[in-house]
């Protein structure tokens, strides 16, 4: 089955869909990933900011990097 086929059944299921539960369900789905797709425009000037500065600082310390990447790889060193 391709993804427009999958995309007209779901469609076709929700508009058939009688119980309010799978209907809200899938409304709080939405919400959760329209927030996650475009967290960067939930945070104020200044987060923003200091995300982009946090991550400007990483690519230019090398040690930074080492150690940041020493931290997520030590289980596995």
């Amino acid at each position: 089955m391709n993804t427009a086929e999958q995309k007209l059944e779901l469609l076709q299921w929700i508009v058939n869909a009688a119980d309010e539960d799978l209907l809200r369900y899938l409304c709080r789905i939405r919400t959760v990933h329209e927030q996650a797709a475009d967290w960067a425009t939930l945070l104020k000037a200044d987060e923003l900011e200091t995300v982009y500065n946090k991550l400007m600082a990483i690519e230019y310390d090398t040690e930074k990097q080492k150690n940041i990447a020493d931290k997520l790889y030590e289980g596995y060193l």
